[in-house]
């Protein structure tokens, strides 16, 4: 067993999980370790499709496991989880490219605070929207997209930028890159310490389809332990294809319905529209999180890129990390 474990869920799909687990294969550097690879599939019912998804995870070396019905994501998340039991747990969306390094700066992250008491989670911020013919295209050039500071098909800037105006989250400004502070990690990629999960608890399995991530997040800023946003590395992601394309699942009445249930939970004010849950910030809880040093990995562009070979032989060229501290 690895200390490192990453589980993944998926519904009804294995063309963007065969992505995912590739991008995984070739762009995850962990020097000293390896890790194990786990994936739920939350009860597909086709049958041809639970099939090729059991054999994509076979040729990728991951443990394929399933839900016989729909359960929906924190169900899975929470499955996921008691099958993982190594000491630093990643969690991931199937439909994701996972760039160069994004493992390593994590487990450096966890690694290097994990005596800190107000470290919750972890997360990457990805860019959203990204069709599966655009996602092909990226795989194999990955590596490249490091040296840049903006997406090259949406020209959006690539740093961690915390809203402007929202209280007691800040974010470093460095080469657009930055370690961002705030309430809830991105549910789509998030990683955090066995430790940390033995404090919060599992996910909340009322709110099946929306607002898991957010309510785990807020359930840390509750134990006094903020989350915190790398804006390197930064993966491709397709908005919501779990859900969004399986109209089986009903998605926008789930979401709905979660969405209410994270609102009466938390007393989250009615100014508070449908698209601004991920920059709400619980003042009551997280003004009790004090700022604090935090160790993190961020690239220095200006030094001699590393070289890395993929498992096909050719080389690719990646920033050099290089440790930081600083209060947040």
């Amino acid at each position: 067993m690895q200390r490192v474990q990453i589980g993944i869920s998926t519904y009804n799909d294995h063309r963007y999980l065969s992505l995912l687990l590739q991008s995984i294969r070739w762009y995850t550097y962990l020097d000293d370790e390896g890790f194990d690879l786990v994936v739920c599939d939350d009860g597909t019912t086709n049958n041809d499709v639970v099939e090729e998804t059991r054999k994509v995870c076979a040729y990728f070396g991951a443990t394929f496991i399933r839900h016989e019905r729909n359960m929906g994501i924190p169900a899975t998340w929470n499955h996921l989880v008691e099958a993982l039991h190594g000491d630093i747990i990643v969690l991931l969306n199937n439909d994701l490219l996972m760039p160069p390094n994004w493992l390593r700066v994590a487990v450096y992250f966890l690694d290097a605070n994990k005596d800190n008491p107000h470290v919750g989670s972890c997360f990457w911020n990805p860019i959203n929207r990204v069709p599966y013919g655009a996602m092909q295209a990226i795989l194999p050039i990955l590596s490249h997209t490091l040296f840049l500071t903006a997406d090259q098909l949406t020209n959006n800037d690539l740093g961690y930028l915390a809203e402007q105006g929202v209280p007691n989250v800040s974010s470093l400004q460095g080469d657009g890159q930055g370690l961002g502070r705030v309430m809830c990690p991105c549910g789509c990629c998030f990683a955090f310490t066995r430790a940390v999960w033995d404090e919060v608890g599992p996910f909340d399995e009322r709110l099946t389809s929306f607002h898991e991530e957010s309510d785990w997040g807020t359930r840390c800023a509750s134990y006094k332990r903020a989350s915190f946003g790398f804006a390197y590395p930064r993966p491709y992601h397709t908005h919501g294809y779990t859900f969004g394309a399986n109209p089986e699942l009903q998605a926008s009445e789930r979401m709905r319905a979660s969405r209410a249930l994270y609102r009466e939970k938390w007393r989250v004010p009615d100014t508070v529209g449908p698209h601004e849950y991920f920059n709400f910030v619980n003042e009551q809880l997280m003004t009790q999180i004090p700022k604090t040093p935090l160790r993190y990995l961020a690239p220095d562009y200006s030094s001699e890129p590393e070289t890395r070979q993929l498992p096909g032989g050719e080389t690719i060229y990646t920033p050099r990390l290089v440790e930081h501290e600083g209060e947040f």
